[in-house]
């Protein structure tokens, strides 16, 4: 929501801090959020089909998207846009099928335990924002301790009385993720995982990569990877998976000169750059030309 006065305070955090919680002047990828969240959708349709139909939905392999560009070109931004689109589609009590988005941002830390972690905060995010949702008995598995998610994860069980006993079973019945929900996964800085070179860490790291990429035990998750230009090399080599499909990979492209002026009319505006005259004394040919864009 705009300020009726300017905003100095706001426009410091957004500035000088990177604040990246602020982000009131994105603008484009309007074809790339769209397809994400179209991917979501379709894999949120065939568990609720799953469901109904009482069968499990396996997850094909090779899902994992990468989005890939140079720095400063907007992929966490583009990543944010996306978090926040799905969360809000919660709101709408009339959809039928629900995708949780977890945002990832420290990649280098992946496992088991820190997916179920970052998991069980996210949907602990939605309860929060929708307090009248029942979200609990929406999302049930991803409220458990993380011992328990992690299990299930896997395709493992082998809970007794709250501790995990030592014989473990492979039951891929037994998913984590509850039928016609999504989990999005938005990892960010994924080229970081190449510094990490030392054992058992690289291995682990690894071992997420395949999982996540051959269908998550049957689990539906889609991963969605960001990072700079070389990412998709990346994933390939230290994830030792196959060679990526071309329409999994999207490298992003600057803003169109219309987004550019889109993006800077809704900064003028959200922070009523207007109401500061020493600002419109010097930029007031932009302010004019750009406020109402």
């Amino acid at each position: 929501m705009a300020h009726s006065d300017f905003d100095a305070e706001e426009m410091a955090k957004f500035i000088r801090f990177d604040d990246r919680a602020l982000n009131p002047c994105f603008a484009g990828r309007h074809d790339l959020i769209k397809e994400i969240k179209g991917r979501s959708k379709d894999i949120s349709d065939r568990t609720a089909r799953a469901s109904a139909n009482n069968y499990s939905y396996r997850a094909a392999p090779g899902l994992t998207q990468v989005i890939q560009g140079p720095p400063g070109i907007g992929k966490t931004s583009l990543m944010e846009k996306i978090e926040s689109s799905m969360i809000k589609d919660w709101g709408d009590s009339h959809l039928e099928n629900r995708t949780v988005p977890v945002v990832i941002t420290t990649p280098m830390g992946l496992s088991y335990d820190s997916l179920c972690i970052n998991i069980h905060a996210s949907a602990q995010r939605i309860a929060r924002k929708f307090p009248r949702l029942r979200i609990h008995e929406l999302l049930g598995n991803l409220f458990e301790n993380v011992n328990s998610m992690s299990m299930k994860l896997q395709g493992h069980v082998g809970e007794i009385g709250g501790q995990i006993s030592g014989k473990i079973t492979r039951t891929p019945d037994k998913t984590l993720v509850p039928r016609g929900v999504t989990i999005l996964l938005l990892i960010d800085e994924i080229q970081s995982i190449d510094l990490v070179t030392s054992q058992p860490r690289a291995g682990e790291i690894q071992e997420i990569i395949q999982f996540l990429h051959n269908g998550s035990n049957g689990n539906p998750i889609l991963p969605v990877m960001g990072g700079l230009s070389n990412s998709c090399d990346i994933i390939e080599k230290r994830g030792s998976i196959t060679r990526l499909a071309d329409k999994s990979v999207d490298n992003i492209q600057p803003l169109s000169e219309f987004e550019v002026r889109s993006s800077f009319g809704k900064f003028i505006r959200y922070f009523n750059i207007r109401a500061e005259p020493e600002i419109i004394r010097i930029w007031s040919d932009r302010v004019v030309r750009l406020a109402d864009y």
